[in-house]
Parts: structure tokens; C-alpha cells; sequence
């Protein structure tokens, strides 16, 4: 709201709307970034880090604090008033934790809640931390017990085989909307990037 008269005049002396919006968008998203890579090694650090891909790890915070200003911004667009956005949040957010694959996880999920959960945001930034929390560890039943949901998620289509090495980049690049899953990709070029 308060930035309605900032934009006016703005617009007044030729600044496009999309000049206006990319200038938000990166001025937000630098700072969004760079206090998500903060609190990961926080907790990084605390935590002794996490097991799996770090690389795989970095590039979902990345993704989503991207996804996390663009819906910032959308919301602020949809409100007209401080009190419909406050009304908007939650209602937005509730969407995001539902559909993200962890309660329940999606692998769990029958088609339709399925396919409504691969337009979140949160359900691709879960996906591509399923991976990394994943990659490069032996399938065990040691494993399925410590990650029960990311085990889900990941075997949805139950190729998964004991005493198998996960390398399957599909799933984390689909997350990170690089390209779509390829079944058969897995076995042949693990990613030589992570």
C-alpha cells in the first residue's frame, strides 16, 4: 500500500511495469537468499550437517526463496488492503504445507491430491531436498526407517531396490524444473555436478 505513490511516480518518468517489478523481484530475492543460506548453516552447523547431497541442498534453498518472493509479490498485488493480505498469507501458506509432501507424503497421495501437490512450490523445493537427503546412500531398511517420508515421496513408483545406490537426479531436477523425470535416466548418468 505504501508503495502505490512510489510506483506512480515511477511510472511518471517512463519506468515500465516490468522494469519495476524485475527491480523488485532481484532487490528481494538477493536479500531472501542470502538470509535462507544463512539460517541453513546455522543450522548446518548445529546440526552437524545433514546427510546427503549438499549441492542438492543449497539449490532447493535457492529455489525456494525464489518461489518464496514471487509469491510475496503476488500476494501484495492481489491485496488492496494490509488487512487482505494478512487474511491472504495464511490461506496461501496452509496450501503450500499441505501439499507439500510431508503430511502425507506423496508418495502416499492418491491421483488427484497428487497432481494439485506438482504445482506447489514447496512440493518441488521438498522433492529436490528428498534427493539430497537421499543421494549417494545405499536403499536400506535402516534408511526407510531414519527418512520414512522422503522414501515415500521418492518411491512412488516402487523402483526402488534394496542395497541399491540412490543416484536418480530426475526427481531433483523436476524439482528445480530443469527437466522431467526419465525413468531410465538414473541408471545410466548420475549427475557428474553432485
Amino acid at each position: 500500500m505504501r508503495e502505490l505513490p512510489v510506483y506512480r511516480r515511477e511510472r511518471l518518468v517512463g519506468l515500465g511495469r516490468a522494469s519495476y517489478l524485475e527491480a523488485k523481484f532481484v532487490s528481494l530475492a538477493r536479500l531472501t537468499i542470502v538470509q535462507s543460506l544463512l539460517l541453513f548453516g546455522c543450522m548446518q552447523l548445529g546440526a552437524g550437517g545433514l546427510p546427503g547431497g549438499l549441492g542438492w541442498q543449497v539449490m532447493a534453498m535457492i529455489g525456494t526463496s525464489l518461489a518464496s518472493v514471487a509469491i510475496g509479490l503476488a500476494i501484495s498485488s492481489w491485496a488492496r488492503s494490509v488487512l487482505q493480505a494478512v487474511m491472504l498469507v495464511p490461506l496461501i501458506f496452509i496450501l503450500q504445507i499441505l501439499f507439500s509432501g510431508f503430511t502425507p507424503p506423496s508418495g502416499d497421495m492418491t491421483a488427484g491430491p497428487y497432481f494439485v501437490s506438482r504445482a506447489m512450490p514447496s512440493a518441488a523445493a521438498r522433492q529436490v531436498m528428498d534427493v539430497s537427503l537421499m543421494w549417494k546412500q545405499t536403499v536400506s531398511g535402516r534408511l526407510r526407517g531414519d527418512f520414512p517420508s522422503v522414501f515415500s515421496n521418492l518411491n512412488r513408483d516402487r523402483s526402488m531396490k534394496n542395497g541399491e545406490v540412490f543416484e536418480d537426479s530426475g526427481p531433483g531436477w523436476f524439482g528445480l524444473a530443469a527437466r522431467r523425470r526419465l525413468p531410465a535416466w538414473r541408471h545410466r548418468h548420475p549427475s557428474p555436478l553432485l
